[in-house]
């Protein structure tokens, strides 16, 4: 079979280079699948944990720490607070969650049955969240979800019942406040849906009137990435929504 001219330019560039040739192929994609399987340190996930400084406790810190190198992780960012923070203001507090924090912060705002004694915030901000853990249960196959689900079943269990009491879109008690949902385009289209399913019953069935933030070109991850790069398409919307909600009357 003659040799083509892209196969005789790709040997070319190969010996120029120093690229692995078809020979070496194989020995190459077996140490890299080997290096994948088995990461050293410099190639092992980082993670960011975010230290509230004084009120941290050094035990729980090291416990903390002891944690995610168990998990495998290779490095740790440690996010200290208090060098970006001021004397705190009870009466100008924002909450804000992502993912799973969408859903703990939307549940524990939302629904008067979590508000402690002396409950008072300005706002909220839910990006990406889960609202409705049964609708994801019962709609498993249009939005690609295991059975079992490995996500909604280790927080939720696996009883119906238990879906509809840890649906928030359900159980909508506390009265107004400035909010700001969010999501991505590229995001898991459950998460778009719950957003948007979220958005409109809080509009049309009690009285709050949220701002309705999407994200063009980020996914479920990049969005909180982007807080502090030159990307301000989530930073930017957030600090005025933050202004607006906090400032002195």
């Amino acid at each position: 079979m003659p040799i083509s001219p892209f196969t005789r330019a790709l040997a070319c560039a190969c010996l120029v280079t120093g690229l692995p040739t078809v020979a070496h192929a194989a020995d190459d994609f077996n140490q890299l699948r080997a290096l994948f399987e088995a990461p050293t340190q410099a190639f092992k996930p980082s993670i960011r944990y975010w230290l509230p400084g004084a009120q941290a406790d050094h035990a729980v810190i090291a416990q903390d720490l002891h944690s995610i190198a168990r998990a495998g992780f290779g490095s740790v960012e440690v996010a200290d607070l208090p060098q970006n923070a001021g004397p705190v203001d009870p009466t100008r507090i924002v909450l804000m969650g992502e993912s799973a924090g969408a859903a703990h912060v939307g549940a524990t705002a939302l629904r008067e049955a979590f508000h402690p004694p002396g409950w008072n915030i300005r706002g909220a901000v839910l990006l990406s969240g889960p609202y409705n853990p049964r609708l994801e249960g019962k709609a498993r196959a249009q939005f690609g979800i295991d059975t079992p689900d490995p996500r909604n079943e280790a927080y939720f269990g696996s009883d119906p019942a238990q879906w509809d009491s840890a649906s928030t879109v359900d159980h909508v008690s506390s009265a107004p406040f400035a909010l700001l949902i969010g999501f991505t385009q590229l995001d898991l289209v459950q998460m778009q849906v719950q957003a948007g399913e979220l958005f409109a019953r809080l509009v049309s069935q009690h009285g709050f009137n949220p701002q309705l933030l999407v994200l063009p070109d980020h996914n479920h991850f990049s969005q909180g990435f982007s807080i502090g790069t030159p990307d301000t398409s989530l930073s930017a919307p957030l600090l005025t929504f933050l202004e607006a909600a906090t400032a002195l009357t």
